[in-house]
């Protein structure tokens, strides 16, 4: 996932406003704010743990929006960091989010985005427009003219709930991530490409999540 994990680096590159990672979870909202350095090595600023309610998340879904803002912002506050009109990265997870590794033929770009969107299709439980559909490309062409795609899509009511939280909360989302890969852009960013394979873990209260990763690219990815 390396184009993305450059992402996430340049919005961390520079000695600038917080930045702000929130995870909502079943069992509690983590927060992590963090502040570019001249080094280019990230500082941590705020760190949290607030216990979300029960019921209110359900396999990653949203059930009562306005109380997990309040809890966002307990978070926040907790964090002891200045959160308002702050720039965020949000976790996403459960049902509402696909991924899946599909082999495909190499084709100009037009064309590998209309394959990847009839493989979408079989993926989805619903219309394509229901979802936001992004793909991106793991491995050059192998003898045969096939490459490894992932393929992840997002209901697109799920990411607008979120935004709306965050919009209660009071903060900026720039960043929707599925947290499966997040941890694995984590490693990543913290010890660098590694050519051995690494099984990544997220063991949570109603999810389990597994990365394994392979010369840096996402070889299985499960929850």
């Amino acid at each position: 996932m390396g184009s993305f994990l450059d992402r996430i680096q340049q919005v961390f590159s520079f000695d600038g406003p917080l930045q702000i990672g929130i995870d909502v979870g079943a069992s509690a909202v983590k927060i992590v704010a963090l502040r570019g350095s001249a080094t280019g090595t990230p500082k941590l600023v705020g760190i949290a743990v607030q216990e979300t309610p029960m019921g209110c998340v359900l396999d990653g879904m949203l059930s009562d929006t306005r109380t997990m803002a309040e809890v966002v912002t307990q978070a926040l506050r907790k964090a002891g960091i200045n959160f308002k009109e702050q720039r965020a990265i949000v976790g996403m997870r459960g049902l509402n989010v696909i991924y899946k590794r599909l082999i495909v033929p190499f084709q100009q770009p037009d064309d590998m985005a209309r394959q990847i969107l009839l493989d979408a299709q079989q993926q989805v439980d619903s219309d394509l427009a229901d979802w936001i559909i992004d793909y991106q490309i793991l491995t050059s062409p192998d003898a045969q003219g096939q490459v490894a795609v992932m393929l992840v899509a997002a209901k697109r009511s799920s990411v607008q709930e979120y935004h709306s939280l965050l919009t209660l909360v009071g903060v900026k989302p720039i960043i929707f991530d599925c947290d499966v890969f997040a941890i694995g852009n984590s490693l990543e960013h913290s010890v660098g490409s590694l050519r051995e394979s690494i099984l990544c873990l997220d063991i949570g209260r109603d999810t389990t999540k597994m990365n394994v990763i392979q010369d840096g690219v996402p070889l299985l990815v499960r929850s």
